[in-house]
């Protein structure tokens, strides 16, 4: 059964009130006001803005209104109509691809109706006593500026890209078109709208709208909006038709991607700015009639803008004998929902599949039914015991609703026995199924009702991460800000891939040198918390005195934790470093890869960490990794003070006046120790005219393989000679 019909505005139905010609003419261009135009009459209805009567496709029509339009013709009278094209069953064929531009003019009449349709812009109209299509037209309406005066677009009682209209054969309406950038759009008759494609079939044939839509990005609508539309006491279907919202203000509206008196299916609607308030109805799509139509495979999506009352339907049927299926609405942005929103899988009859996907937190609506799934993704924004979506109201499940879980992105802070809420209802009834194995992460998790509240809990791990480095990062990372003469020491090159060591050179708050630790991935330690993110304890060392190391006491050895650090690589040669209550201190830095990322098949000799077999807590550093020069040798010392606190020396070259290779497998260079800006200063101010150093003494080290070294050295009045061996 079809919608109630209107007679047109003549007292014959199915023909105009004049004669027209057989004969198909060219395609036309006409520009609005202008004395050479003539408006034509069509019934009741006169100054209509259209090409010749037989003209079928490839019309173009502008009308510019405001300043501009006064200019041109100051006598021209404002149309009560537009069309693309406007043809009937005197002249064969289909319309299309016409074009109708309309830059700050007003149309303001009772206009022309179909049915219980009304409109008065048209991209291109076609009626016939047999089967017609109108395909490819469309409608732009927006503001026009001239002399820094912008004038906007008034439109009264509608808009349609395409109609193909018919009393005896099939009619098809695809692929047409409405894009409206400003102006005002609204209507006091019955059927007003804009919809970007119509079928209507005065009798029983078929009606098909597909592939039309309406963007909006601008404006203030107050009349309903379809994407198509087809209408018809037979067969009427529509099918992938859309409505794209980005900007403007729609109030007191219905937003439909498609509605078909016996199917709506495919047809989207998507918000992603501008306002909708005190809505009717957003669906995706929209069943109309009466003898068991489907509303299947529709989509709402809205990822921003607002939205202030209402309904929000994934399929609607206007009759309890509709099938309401696998329709989806989804959620995800940032968009505003205020009022009593209802948000609903469908209405009208039976429901099967239809589903929620929420993935952004922190709405609230009124109401929640007739979902038969439902999808939360938790977003990274989400705390510990913050909600997903608050129901004032009730939010009904149904009978066993299918719950799933997982992240939006990288997700919220996840920990063992940690709770989310899903849902927060005034009241929450029905039944529902958990996932059948509920992971979330890493994590295994359990979903349960808890009062009328639907609750995420975080288990326990199920899988040990295997995050890691995804780049061998060996090598000196120093300040890319120009601070001087600190950096980590980083050493990814173990037999272990995951492991890394990094050795930080700083000073303490005396200004004197001093060195943290932190590595992993290890218990107590550090883990890798994604590629490329190392996240650990800093430990702070102590150790037997300098000047008694040459009896090496490890009882001497203690560490404790002083603080985390954050390291992040973002490329091969540059990263992160988020420190936090390091001794009192917290900061970002960013680091630069010194010298660069060796290239492919880099030989990184002799790189890597070496220590003294029985002597726990010190080492040297050994870093050839810059392609500047290979032979270049980077040797940081961590060692202890005569006080037993951490302190490093530095020594460094390759024949220069650091040192030199004395063969290819021996190198000599003096020691240096530093002093710098004190810790407690770099969070505010790093003062390079701090740096100093003093040459301490000299260092001989002696590669008898890749994995063992001869370590003699003169330094601080110490003298001593001994083996080292490399860490795999």
């Amino acid at each position: 059964m079809k919608r109630s019909l209107f007679h047109f505005l003549s007292s014959a139905m199915l023909a105009f009130a004049f004669s027209l010609s057989a004969s198909v003419w060219a395609a036309e261009t006409i520009s609005y006001p202008s004395s050479s135009v003539s408006l034509r009459t069509l019934g009741d209805l006169n100054n209509i803005l259209a090409p010749s009567a037989s003209s079928l496709t490839g019309n173009k029509v502008t009308y510019t209104g405001g300043f501009s339009g006064a200019l041109a013709c100051p006598a021209c009278p404002q149309p009560n109509a537009v069309f693309g094209a406007l043809v009937d069953s005197a002249t064969s064929g289909s319309v299309t691809n016409n074009q109708v531009s309309i830059r700050g003019a007003t149309v303001n009449s009772a206009g022309l109706a179909i049915g219980s349709v009304r409109g008065v812009v048209f991209g291109g109209y076609r009626f016939g006593m047999s089967s017609v299509t109108a395909s490819g037209n469309t409608v732009s309406i927006g503001s026009y500026q001239s002399l820094s005066i912008t004038s906007n677009s008034t439109i009264t009682n509608g808009v349609i890209g395409g109609v193909a209209s018919s009393s005896l054969g099939a009619v098809a309406a695809s692929n047409n078109g409405v894009t409206i950038t400003n102006g005002t759009f609204s209507g006091t008759a019955s059927g007003a709208g804009i919809r970007g494609g119509l079928a209507y079939n005065s009798g029983s044939g078929n009606a098909t709208a597909s592939g039309n839509a309406v963007t909006i990005s601008g404006g203030s609508v107050s009349v309903p909006i379809y994407g198509g539309d087809a209408i018809t006491s037979g067969t009427g279907s529509a099918s992938n038709n859309t409505v794209t919202i980005s900007g403007g203000s729609m109030s007191n509206v219905g937003i439909h991607g498609g509605a078909g008196n016996s199917s709506a299916s495919g047809n989207a609607v998507t918000i992603s700015g501008g306002s909708v308030s005190n809505n009717s109805a957003i669906s995706g799509g929209l069943a109309t009639g009466s003898s068991s139509p489907t509303a299947s495979n529709n989509t709402v999506t809205i990822s921003g803008g607002s939205v202030q009352g209402g309904q929000i339907y994934g399929g609607l049927g206007s009759h309890n004998s509709s099938t309401i299926s696998n329709n989806t609405v989804t959620i995800r942005g940032t968009p505003t929902f205020t009022g009593n929103i209802g948000l609903y899988g469908g209405s009208g009859g039976t429901y099967t599949g239809n589903t929620l996907n929420l993935h952004t937190a922190g709405l609230t609506v009124g109401g929640l039914s007739l979902f038969q799934n439902l999808n939360f993704r938790l977003p990274s924004g989400l705390a510990a015991n913050g909600t997903m979506l608050t129901v004032s109201g009730t939010a009904n499940l149904g009978s066993n609703a299918a719950i799933s879980v997982g992240r939006e992105g990288s997700g919220p802070s996840l920990q063992v026995g940690r709770k989310f809420n899903l849902i927060k209802a005034g009241t929450l009834s029905g039944t529902f199924t958990p996932p059948s194995s509920c992971t979330i992460g890493l994590y295994s998790c359990t979903v349960t009702k808890e009062g009328n509240n639907l609750v995420l809990t975080v288990g326990a791990l199920t899988v040990t991460p295997t995050f890691g480095p995804t780049k061998n990062y060996s090598g000196q990372w120093i300040s890319a800000d120009g601070e001087s003469a600190w950096g980590l020491t980083v050493l990814t090159n173990f037999s272990n891939e995951r492991y890394i060591f990094v050795p930080w050179y700083t000073y303490d708050n005396n200004g004197e040198a001093s060195w943290y630790v932190f590595q992993g991935p290890a218990a107590g330690y550090g883990e890798w918390t994604a590629d490329d993110t190392f996240t650990a304890s800093v430990y702070r060392y102590k150790g037997p005195k300098w000047n008694t190391h040459s009896n090496y006491n490890n009882a001497a050895c203690s560490d404790a934790v002083v603080g985390t650090a954050k390291l992040t690589f973002t490329s091969a040669t540059s990263a992160t470093l988020i420190y936090t209550n390091v001794e009192g201190q917290s900061r970002t830095v960013a680091l630069n890869r010194l010298t660069g990322a060796p290239g492919a098949g880099w030989d990184y000799k002799y790189t890597g960490q070496w220590v003294r077999e029985g002597e726990k807590q010190w080492g040297l550093t050994v870093l050839m990794t810059f392609p500047v020069n290979p032979e270049y040798i980077f040797v940081p010392w961590y060692t202890y003070d005569n006080n037993g606190d951490a302190q490093w020396y530095l020594f460094q070259g390759a024949d220069d006046e650091f040192g030199r290779w004395t063969s290819n497998t021996s190198f000599e260079g003096e020691v240096r120790r530093y002093t710098g800006p004190a810790w407690n200063t770099h969070g505010t101010y790093y003062n390079n005219s701090k740096i100093d150093y003093e040459v301490v003494g000299t260092a001989k080290l002696t590669f008898d393989s890749p994995t063992e070294a001869w370590f003699e050295y003169s330094v601080e009045g110490q003298t001593r000679s001994m083996v080292l061996k490399k860490i795999e």
